[in-house]
């Protein structure tokens, strides 16, 4: 027998009131500012070893596409506590792809259609997890920003080579 106001490991979260009207949310998240960013440091070492040189900066974020009958503060919500790690994370919404910078290539890596998210699911129980209801679903991706001096062939043999399995998903151009 439970005691009220006693929390076990097996209670959920008190359900939040986050009906709203039929939305599609743009989450992107992204090393905060001024930090470094591991990714993408990671993904400049594996460049220089395929001999490219003329990767000259890259950052990597993670996109979320949160869709359902669901409050604009409860994806706020979802982003604080499940998708980004606030210390070193920021996060937006509402923006699908911003312009690139000069110089700066911008890349997202999406599943194509008819494969599933792997990700989807755990993401869809954390949020329940969380008390909050009315997603219906949420897609993920990742997306890249490549600085320097290249061309859209390289860009291409970087992402087919190393950001994407082709057979599953496909390079979208910002």
């Amino acid at each position: 027998m439970q005691v009220i106001g006693e929390t076990t490991s097996t209670a959920r979260a008190p359900r939040k009131r986050c009906v709203g009207e039929r939305s599609v949310y743009h989450v992107t998240v992204s090393a905060k500012s001024g930090l470094p960013d591991p990714r993408g440091a990671a993904l400049q070492k594996d460049v220089r070893d395929m001999g490219i040189r003329g990767l000259r900066s890259a950052r990597v974020s993670d996109t979320y596409t949160i869709t359902g009958d669901i409050t604009h503060s409860c994806v706020e919500r979802i982003c604080r506590e499940l998708l980004a790690d606030t210390p070193v994370q920021d996060y937006s919404i509402g923006v699908l792809m911003e312009p690139a910078s000069k110089g700066v290539h911008v890349i997202e890596i999406v599943y194509n259609p008819g494969e599933p998210d792997p990700a989807e699911d755990s993401i869809m129980k954390s949020i329940r997890d969380l008390g909050i209801e009315g997603v219906e679903s949420v897609k993920t991706a990742r997306r890249y920003y490549l600085g320097g001096l290249l061309n859209e062939n390289t860009v291409k043999t970087i992402a087919g080579k190393l950001l994407m399995n082709p057979a599953i998903q496909h390079m979208v151009n910002g």
